[in-house]
């Protein structure tokens, strides 16, 4: 097989090539990366384009993460460990959505004022609509009675722009 500027790519090549990455950069970067060239190699030989993988004797990293598990939390632990200031309760209004809908954090953060319906009882995240619950519903009544003060102290100024649901006292808008 051909690599990127000539010559043949072979398991010695690969092992210096796993060296060098592992030289510069965490183990779970350099497993991900060699196991994404593996997986192309490995197809390569599927395809015909090669006739063997250059990954024969090459070692990738082990995954470290795959021996944690979950932790689970529950309402009780939050309200144990969150405060009364401002960026308290609206930090532990985003983690009763969290447990709530058990969407990833990333889609929540991009959450706006038309994804919620206190009406409906629903709030629209990455593309999904979420039934919430009751106490779910009445944490958000309280943090949007508050919202605005952390807007205020926070400077932001939305000049008609959609308004984000979350809002940071020190970066203004979460998403």
């Amino acid at each position: 097989a051909r690599f990127f500027r000539g010559g043949v790519l072979t398991p010695a090549k690969v092992r210096r090539f796993s060296e060098r990455l592992a030289e510069n950069y965490s183990t779970q970067t350099c497993r991900r990366v060699l196991t994404t060239f593996r997986r192309l190699c490995d197809w390569m030989v599927a395809e015909g384009t090669i006739t063997e993988s250059p990954f024969r004797g090459v070692t990738i990293p082990p995954d470290t993460h795959r021996d944690r598990r979950p932790v689970r939390y529950t309402m009780d632990d939050v309200d144990a460990t969150v405060g009364t200031d401002l960026a308290s309760l609206r930090n532990r209004t985003i983690l009763r959505v969290l447990v709530d809908t058990g969407c990833a954090v990333t889609h929540l953060a991009y959450v706006t004022d038309d994804d919620l319906s206190l009406a409906n009882g629903t709030m629209r995240i990455g593309g999904t609509v979420h039934q919430l619950t009751d106490a779910t519903l009445t944490e958000l009544a309280e943090y949007l009675m508050i919202r605005d003060q952390m807007i205020e102290l926070a400077g932001i100024d939305y000049d008609g722009r959609i308004r984000a649901l979350w809002v940071s006292l020190t970066a203004g808008t979460l998403g």
